[in-house]
């Protein structure tokens, strides 16, 4: 909601500043809805999930821990939650990138 939407209701007619103070709520990590279907979305998708990739899957609304994450009983306030999160999505990802380097190198040994 834009603050300017009440201001313009109706003409100040006193001498002060009329302000607006609004608060809006959100779970920053509740699964993205938008409809990532489009040609640049699905190669995205695509590279994350060959990568594994967590974070740009997450973005594109594709998280299958986003479940176990949020559900699991009281949840840490949003800063420590990203930062747990980010901390098991490199760990992640380094072993990834550890079993493709280990993949890679028995390629390689094999061509020779």
């Amino acid at each position: 909601m834009h603050y300017l939407f009440f201001m313009a209701l109706t003409k100040n007619a006193s001498n002060t500043n009329r302000m607006f103070f609004g608060f809006i709520y959100n779970l920053s990590s509740l699964r993205q809805e938008d409809n990532f279907v489009g040609p640049n979305c699905s190669a995205l998708l695509s590279s994350a999930q060959k990568t594994n990739d967590r974070r740009l899957a997450r973005l594109l609304g594709h998280d299958a821990l986003i479940f176990p994450r949020q559900n699991s009983g009281f949840t840490p306030p949003a800063e420590e939650a990203w930062a747990i999160w980010r901390e098991e999505d490199e760990a992640h990802a380094a072993d990834a990138e550890a079993e493709a380097s280990t993949a890679t190198a028995a390629r390689k040994e094999q061509a020779l």
